[in-house]
């Protein structure tokens, strides 16, 4: 019953601040096993995008969304050893998408909420290996992730 509650309104619970060292810590246990489900992430948020938002952008083929999505996804599980690293290496990744394709933004704009669903499935998860409190933690600081690449993309692309 807990577990519903909070999945329900986890948004609430998470706290948008700037990324902390902890977080960049957590980020770190976890960086490596991530990498690794960059591929399947990319290829699902490609079927996301096709029945979404791919009509609105002919433009962009399958290889194209997957290429983009891949390497916004490398960026976004990446765990430099700070916190002001992580920022300044999500604006220069952001910056290289776009000049790569125009359409970049597009793209990246679509690929935060569909993270966000992924981080709520994964918080969701019936996996004991994983305690739920570590879980949250781990959670938090993914959601601090998407919430500080969204600050950058739309500040990058409203100026």
């Amino acid at each position: 019953m807990i577990n519903a509650e909070i999945s329900k309104n986890v948004e609430k619970f998470v706290v948008f601040n700037e990324m902390s060292q902890f977080d960049m810590d957590k980020m770190h246990l976890i960086s490596a096993n991530l990498h690794e489900i960059i591929p399947r992430l990319s290829n699902d948020f490609y079927l996301d995008w096709q029945s979404h938002a791919g009509m609105y952008f002919p433009e962009l083929s399958e290889s194209m969304v997957k290429h983009l999505a891949t390497a916004w996804l490398r960026n976004f599980f990446d765990c430099p050893n700070s916190a002001h690293e992580k920022y300044a290496n999500t604006l220069w990744a952001l910056g290289e998408l776009q000049a790569h394709d125009r359409l970049a933004p597009v793209v990246m704009a679509a690929i935060i909420p569909f993270m966000q669903s992924a981080i709520e499935q994964f918080i969701q998860a019936k996996d004991h290996a994983i305690a739920y409190h570590v879980r949250l933690e781990l959670a938090t600081s993914l959601f601090k992730t998407l919430a500080m690449n969204e600050n950058i993309l739309y500040h990058c692309v409203a100026y």
